[in-house]
């Protein structure tokens, strides 16, 4: 059992389930388990409250298994983070079109600039290799002499 990070628990720190593990710690087959939970409760249903550990309990746990006041302090600063991020997100979700229509206006915009600019490079260097002719006779200002967008997205 280790200290988790999950900010689903509704107050205090989470447990998550670590990779190393003692096997003679509990060993026990699912029908040895269910017969000795059987034994302890009855043949009661057991319900999803049951199943619940309530802060206290999962700060036992941990303070068992090593951790300090400090360290469950810190998880539960950092799961409140997590949990007000994703609340404001909930709460910016009516209006969150109009953030992305701005940030792809923006990246259009940033594109078309680039790409005049580099656009323009190309057509100098492309004019200097003709040596100031247009391809098949056109002049400078020739429309057929300018490069088309291949050669814009070779480079």
């Amino acid at each position: 059992t280790i200290l988790g990070d999950t900010p689903s628990c509704s107050a205090g720190p989470s447990l998550g389930l670590g990779w190393r593990y003692d096997p003679s710690h509990f060993s026990a087959t699912v029908d040895d388990y269910e017969r000795h939970q059987a034994e302890l409760y009855g043949n009661v249903e057991c319900r999803p409250e049951d199943l619940v550990l309530h802060r206290f309990e999962r700060e036992a746990i941990l303070l068992n298994t090593g951790y300090t006041r400090q360290d469950l302090a810190e998880s539960v600063r950092g799961i409140t983070k997590v949990k007000n991020r994703r609340r404001q997100t909930v709460h910016n979700l009516p209006v969150a079109w109009v953030e992305e229509r701005a940030e792809a206006c923006k990246r259009t915009f940033k594109r078309w600039m680039l790409k005049k600019n580099r656009t323009r490079h190309l057509y100098d260097e492309w004019k200097k290799s003709n040596g100031g002719n247009g391809v098949g006779g056109g002049s400078d200002g020739d429309a057929a002499a300018r490069p088309r967008g291949g050669l814009r997205r070779s480079l």
